[in-house]
């Protein structure tokens, strides 16, 4: 999925951080839609669906994209889906899956 697009160089640099971290957490699948907790100041709770037109629709509860922003928290779920779906990670339907070390 070309989800890049989404976020400005210095909020993707940050979503890598977090990322890379492992402060992705409880990443889960219900349908075309994903939820994961992202630990930063406090847990914040992430969304990302895919669209059917290829487009992503996402939320955080964080302050940055409570005011309409693509936010780092965003970015490190990307970041975190991109590895998963690449290494062929199954996810159960509404299982929640726990973040790989």
């Amino acid at each position: 999925m070309n989800w890049n697009k989404y976020f400005t160089k210095t909020i993707l640099d940050r979503g890598l951080k977090y990322y890379e971290r492992g402060l992705v957490l409880d990443v889960s699948k219900s349908g075309n839609k994903y939820n994961a907790t992202v630990i930063g100041s406090v847990p914040y709770n992430v969304m990302l669906r895919k669209k059917s037109n290829q487009e992503l629709e996402m939320s955080c509860d964080c302050r940055y994209a409570r005011e309409g922003q693509y936010c780092k928290h965003m970015a490190a779920l990307c970041y975190e889906l991109d590895e998963l779906l690449t290494d062929g990670i199954d996810f159960p339907e509404s299982k929640t899956k726990p973040k790989i070390a």
